[in-house]
């Protein structure tokens, strides 16, 4: 009988150990924040960010009503310069200490004789091949830039975009603007870059990936912003050989289009702030590596027109590009390029370097340590490559 009641009470002790157990697992399941739980918290900074920058923004708006002057936005897209802000500040007597450092760094800039190779344009170095008629470089174009930016409430740098991706033809850029501006509105791409920018501050060393990055990959292997050059532009890779004619039926069009999108958004982001900073046009550079394209892939319809969706957002950003590198290329593709290339504008054909290797102009670009990475990625591509940040982004 002793025997048997102490076996029932290690058996009761036992139970209740474990009703114990489980019921601290469960407080600390309920403590501990789940899938869920960091998805709102992520989507609740995101939205602390943007209306911290609406708060700025509000506030810029505010001083700049108060001089007189132009509304400044936070990307600089849609403003006049800091040059002419600060004008109106100082007609009133304002001090404004970062407005203040920008002119001053302008300023200095305008003094210094653009560097070899280079044209000014307004307070911006661009490459002499970039200007469609070179005997138009001087003040009547700088005048015609301030006119262009002045009418249409735009930043300089935007305005110079413009014209000169519309070979100076004002009333041409002017539709262009206009076209730009309805697409922007209709894919509500001012929150896109609101949520970028939220992004960059939530990520370290590298860059978000584009959404739907993963499905655009079963499609064809790209690599966004994965290198820098010497001068700190962007340089994306477009893995040609690795494009699945059998994947371009199950690719859903819009979710292409909503990559496509997030990458030209997120290269604007990058380029339009480090020319900013550093007063010279600096763009995109776009490698399309030929290795391994077939026949197959080449006559296949469906797949081009694909392909074509994970382009198409890029001709909304005038001027975006400087350099396009189509390397790896057959002995016929080659060819095809030196007929075509006399029938294209000498500015649009400075761009494109046609090879079957890699040349040497693109290792220069590129530097030692991005060079080196080429070789890598080309030899073994990869969707999963950290896309790079800006070195010059000011996100806070």
């Amino acid at each position: 009988a002793r025997r048997k009641t102490a076996e029932d009470e290690a058996k009761r002790l036992a139970a209740e150990e474990e009703t114990r157990k489980a019921a601290e697992e469960e407080e600390a399941k309920r403590k501990a924040p789940g899938e869920d739980t960091k998805i709102v918290a992520a989507e609740e900074g995101q939205k602390k960010a943007a209306e911290e920058d609406e708060a700025r923004r509000k506030t810029a708006e505010e001083e700049a009503r108060k001089l007189g002057g132009a509304i400044p936005a936070l990307d600089g897209r849609r403003t006049v310069s800091a040059q002419d802000f600060l004008g109106k500040a100082n007609e009133q007597n304002v001090t404004r200490p970062q407005v203040k450092a920008e002119v001053q760094h302008q300023q200095c800039v305008l003094h210094k004789d653009p560097s070899p190779g280079f044209v000014r344009v307004g307070s911006f170095e661009i490459r002499e091949q970039q200007i469609a008629d070179p005997k138009l470089i001087g003040q009547d174009l700088d005048q015609a830039v301030k006119n262009f930016q002045g009418h249409h409430q735009l930043s300089e740098q935007l305005a110079v975009r413009l014209l000169l991706g519309c070979d100076l033809d004002q009333e041409l850029a002017a539709k262009r603007l206009a076209g730009i501006l309805d697409w922007r509105r209709q894919n509500q791409l001012d929150e896109l870059r609101t949520r970028l920018l939220a992004e960059l501050r939530a990520f370290g060393e590298s860059g978000p990936f584009p959404s739907y990055h993963k499905e655009v990959s079963e499609l064809v292997v790209v690599n966004p912003c994965v290198l820098t050059c010497t001068d700190g532009s962007p340089v994306t890779i477009w893995h040609v050989g690795t494009a699945k004619s059998a994947a371009a039926g199950k690719a859903v069009s819009s979710h292409l289009s909503k990559w496509s999108e997030c990458v030209y958004e997120y290269v604007d982001i990058w380029i339009s702030q480090q020319t900013d900073q550093t007063r010279r046009m600096c763009g995109h550079v776009q490698i399309f590596d030929l290795s391994d394209v077939g026949l197959w892939q080449a006559s296949s319809s469906a797949l081009i027109d694909k392909l074509k969706l994970l382009l198409g957002a890029g001709g909304n950003y005038m001027e975006a590009v400087s350099h396009i590198f189509v390397i790896n290329s057959s002995s016929a593709f080659s060819i095809g390029w030196k007929l075509v290339k006399g029938l294209v504008s000498p500015r649009t054909a400075s761009k494109i370097n046609v090879s079957n290797a890699i040349p040497e102009a693109l290792t220069t670009l590129l530097g030692p340590s991005s060079a080196e990475m080429l070789h890598d990625l080309l030899k073994n591509p990869r969707w999963s490559a950290h896309v790079r940040r800006p070195q010059t982004l000011a996100v806070v």
